[in-house]
């Protein structure tokens, strides 16, 4: 009888400490997507990638040709995504999204426009934000949206589909 109660209050140690602190994973739904339009200089986005049709259409800022490749994400990276955008709680932004004049202490130029909008099944929500903006503090909204931007930038960068594209040099004039 020892051994059982040793053994019942063992496992019910075992089960509570499992439960302790844990923090319930928030999964990525099978029908998640998103399209991201990155406008970097002009009125033609630099970056459009939709990732319901998997490709990704690149307008080189002084390039003449746009170029249109397949680009498809890892699990790993649209739960990554996802999971940024549940934090940030993008789809409780106002879809046109300003700085508040307080917050503002100066500007940057060129500045980026960037849109995306997220799909989950039939629930879709698209923010617009231009990206121009310094603020004393980090404005913490502004810098969700930026961190969610270069996320998914980075991981544009960095696929090898878009490394093999033509890469002209310079930046905004």
């Amino acid at each position: 009888m020892k051994k059982i109660m040793t053994m019942l209050l063992l496992g019910i140690a075992l089960v509570a400490s499992g439960c302790k602190g844990s923090a319930e994973e928030i999964v990525q739904p099978s029908n998640f997507d998103f399209l991201f339009e990155d406008t970097s200089c002009g009125p033609t986005p630099t970056y459009v990638l939709d990732t319901k049709k998997d490709t990704l259409i690149h307008n080189p800022i002084f390039g003449t040709e746009s170029y249109t490749i397949p680009l498809q994400l890892t699990n790993d990276q649209m739960d990554s995504i996802y999971q940024k955008i549940v934090e940030i709680g993008f789809f409780s932004y106002p879809a046109i999204y300003v700085v508040p004049d307080k917050e503002i202490r100066g500007y940057q130029s060129p500045s980026s426009t960037t849109q995306m909008t997220g799909t989950i099944g039939a629930k879709s929500h698209t923010v617009t934000w231009t990206d121009e903006i310094f603020t004393e503090l980090p404005y913490m909204n502004e810098k969700n949206l930026r961190e969610l931007a270069l996320l998914i930038l980075n991981m544009i960068w960095s696929h090898p589909n878009y490394q093999q594209l033509p890469q002209p040099q310079g930046g905004c004039a």
